[in-house]
């Protein structure tokens, strides 16, 4: 980490315009606010890219990052419980204190979590939420109040702390000036599992796929996998396709997939093969089904990874991670 500012300013531009850092860090302006974080909280740059998200102009941490904290400082936990029903921690610190935290689906039903990563990912939210309201009440120095992205990003929920005070509030968007908004394709599986539009014989949905993508979406996105550095055939690998004009979903699943195929094979080690197993182990599906069929972001995509990495590095595996890997 650069001792001064001028410096950090200059590494932070160096970094935009490597590609190598998160899409959504579009200016040295925002990937200094990151790495100051980073600092603070006594991580490395490039871990911070990886675990620190900003969130309406806040940073906020990844349940896993605030675990790996909790644990630096000498400090410990133990998940008592974690099911799609509840989740219990138990926080313990070094001079032995404990304090145990537990947050259910009840509880997110009262706060008004319903949405389509609450329901289809039940277990990894519970956890999510409860490690960071535990950690926020028995490591406050650890953490220095810092949120999950979950938390400030949830559509429809008031964000309170621990006294009960509002923190923030996420507003319900806008109707659509026109009337309802367009609604989100709905998508079915084929015979080999991979999602397809409906048929006439099944439920209709907005036209979308590649064929009614136009010739400046279909460059543009050749363009962002060539800026990756990804070959054509890891594209069709991890899109499941033998050509992109098979490709069913829309632009910003598109998106979500090119980020998660870089994360995979530039940002780790683990390839197109591990990014599924990953998927497939913490998250139940193909990369293109969780995201097409699921609605999973990007951010449900790392942290499935992530947590997939360090429970195979636990096995022995050996997986490099960016600093590892050669530029």
């Amino acid at each position: 980490m650069p001792t001064t500012f001028e410096g950090m300013m200059k590494q932070a531009d160096v970094l935009v315009k490597s590609g190598l850092l998160p899409a959504e860090v579009k200016t040295p302006a925002a990937a200094a606010a990151i790495m100051l974080t980073g600092r603070e909280l006594g991580i490395p740059p490039m871990q911070a890219f990886r675990s620190v998200y900003v969130v309406k102009g806040k940073p906020t941490l990844s349940a896993q990052l605030m675990g790996a904290l909790i644990l630096r400082a000498g400090h410990s936990y133990k998940i008592v419980e974690s099911s799609n029903e509840r989740c219990e921690i138990e926080f313990r610190r070094r001079d032995g204190t404990t304090y145990r935290h537990e947050f259910t689906a009840a509880d997110a039903k009262r706060a008004n979590l319903s949405g389509q990563t609450w329901q289809a990912y039940p277990k990894a939210m519970l956890f999510s939420r409860c490690m960071s309201a535990g950690a926020r009440v028995a490591m406050p120095d650890v953490l220095a109040g810092m949120y999950t992205p979950e938390e400030l990003a949830d559509p429809d929920t008031v964000v309170v702390d621990e006294a009960g005070e509002v923190i923030d509030v996420v507003a319900r968007p806008a109707p659509h000036p026109n009337g309802p908004a367009p609604t989100t394709p709905t998508y079915v599986k084929n015979e080999r599992g991979v999602p397809m539009m409906p048929t006439e014989e099944t439920e209709q949905a907005a036209p979308t796929g590649w064929e009614t993508w136009s010739d400046r979406a279909h460059a543009a996105f050749w363009a962002k996998a060539n800026e990756l550095g990804l070959s054509k055939n890891v594209v069709h690998a991890g899109f499941d396709v033998e050509s992109m004009k098979e490709f069913t979903g829309t632009m910003d699943d598109a998106k979500v997939i090119l980020l998660a195929l870089d994360y995979a094979v530039n940002k780790t080690d683990i390839g197109v093969a591990g990014l599924n197993a990953a998927i497939s182990d913490i998250l139940g599906g193909r990369v293109t089904g969780v995201v097409m069929l699921e609605r999973a972001g990007f951010a449900d995509v790392k942290d499935a990874v992530d947590q997939w990495i360090e429970g195979e590095i636990a096995k022995g595996a050996t997986i490099q991670r960016q600093e590892g890997l050669p530029l």
